[in-house]
């Protein structure tokens, strides 16, 4: 059925026509249907799409890295390649024995760029320090980010 141009009608409980219930001619876009569920309220304004807010939602801010190194604890189970201390000539003359401790830093391609014993046997220490320094790791990456990080590699040292 075709809507009729000049006269009211209803769809519903909403008042669609030119005049109000009370016979005046609407001459705002007030409508003045019921309020509550389903209706609008009486000073509610119709607004066209193109008025409304179209500003744009904020950019998610990526978060900087952190400006120090990362600390990871043991890392001998991360390493791509870990190799083996070499057991020097002094260190088995005295039958040195146990574990050392090396405190190493990570660039953040994965290369050690530092290696320093904190614990074990004097003779034991450069051994394990050398061998650090050969150690290769994947990068660490935090929010994306290649990192530096730090942590303990552990040798154990057996005759």
């Amino acid at each position: 059925m075709a809507r009729p141009i000049d006269s009211r009608f209803d769809i519903g409980t909403l008042d669609s026509g030119p005049v109000n219930s009370n016979g005046t001619v609407r001459d705002s876009p007030v409508n003045s249907g019921p309020s509550g569920p389903g209706g609008l309220g009486q000073n509610t304004t119709i607004t066209a799409d193109n008025e409304r807010d179209v500003t744009p939602p904020p950019a998610v801010a990526k978060k900087d890295p952190p400006r120090g190194p990362v600390s990871k604890g043991v890392v001998n189970g991360i390493a791509k390649d870990l190799p083996k201390p070499v057991y020097s000539a002094a260190a088995r003359s005295v039958m040195a024995q146990g574990k050392v401790d090396v405190q190493v830093t990570i660039d953040e391609t994965g290369r050690v760029i530092s290696a320093r014993a904190i614990s074990g046997h004097a003779l034991l220490r450069p051994a394990a320090e050398a061998a650090a320094q050969r150690a290769r790791f994947s990068p660490t990456l935090l929010s994306e980010i290649p990192v530096k990080v730090t942590g303990v590699i552990v040798y154990n040292f057996i005759r």
